[in-house]
């Protein structure tokens, strides 16, 4: 079992792992790549990971998929995902938020397919980005969502 949150992994992976060069506005990895604060306090551009869904991988009726090696107990391996919001913010010229949300989940992707996690966390290939506006704030905001899923034994 991971010794953290799945996402705090993901986390810390994207901070470590994110070139800024890659994004056409200044970005600071470790102050813009986070877990997501429903407080609507985050300034775009950022990215932000949340809403972890975890299941079982079969395991019959116990939900256990074997033993422990040491023989402590059952392991089930987990099965999760999670959103990954890349946020370009809102700009007054035309095509710039939509170009650096694009940027961010370039990025986000490249690291999430190249870069293999430390310890029992497998992370695969995410979802290709979908487009989204956000229209409840003003000025609307333009990001892109990803969904990455990981693997565990717990």
């Amino acid at each position: 079992m991971p010794s953290e949150n799945p996402l705090d992994t993901i986390v810390k992976l994207l901070r470590s792992e994110f070139e800024a060069a890659a994004v056409s506005v200044p970005i600071t990895p470790a102050d813009d790549i986070g877990p997501a604060n429903d407080s609507g306090a985050d300034q775009p551009p950022y990215v932000s990971v949340s809403n972890k869904n975890e299941s079982v991988i079969s395991g019959g009726d116990t939900n256990a998929t074997g033993m422990a090696a040491d023989g402590s107990g059952a392991v089930q391996v987990m099965l999760g995902t999670c959103l990954i919001e890349c946020n370009g913010g809102h700009r007054e010229t035309v095509g710039v938020a939509q170009t650096v949300a694009y940027e961010l989940a370039q990025e986000t992707s490249r690291v999430l397919r190249e870069t293999s996690t430390e310890g029992d966390l497998r992370v695969f290939e995410p979802t290709g980005p979908q487009e989204v506006r956000k229209t409840e704030r003003e000025p609307p905001e333009h990001a892109e969502q990803l969904f990455a899923t990981y693997e565990y034994e717990a």
